[in-house]
């Protein structure tokens, strides 16, 4: 869709570059552990739910001791244009939780 990246593009101008930057290093520290988080799924072995459950216990801890913090400060900073700039990140991550909350619902009822 053109319109969305014109609209992404405009709200660039108004993003300095260091959190830009930032918020980029984000999504790629973000991507490699929820690639190694959805890589356990299904986990049909003992060792990819031990690994499942370590990978959960991994986004747990980097989303609040990295992402939200930040999420925090750019609010602070940048205060009408933050919730667009962390939405995508957290539906990710608010994703990744759910799927692990639905798994573990699923695995303690049998």
């Amino acid at each position: 869709n053109s319109s969305s990246g014109f609209q992404d593009h405009n709200l660039s101008q108004f993003i300095p570059f260091e959190i830009e930057k930032e918020i980029g290093n984000l999504y790629l520290s973000s991507g490699e552990l929820l690639k190694e988080f959805w890589s356990c799924f299904p986990p049909v072995t003992l060792e990819l739910e031990q690994k499942l459950i370590k990978m959960y216990d991994i986004l747990k801890r980097f989303s609040k001791s990295k992402i939200k913090p930040y999420e925090d400060r750019v609010v602070r900073d940048l205060a009408p244009l933050s919730p667009q700039l962390f939405s995508h990140l957290n539906l990710l991550f608010d994703t990744a939780f759910r799927r692990f909350s639905n798994w573990s619902d699923k695995k303690g009822k049998k």
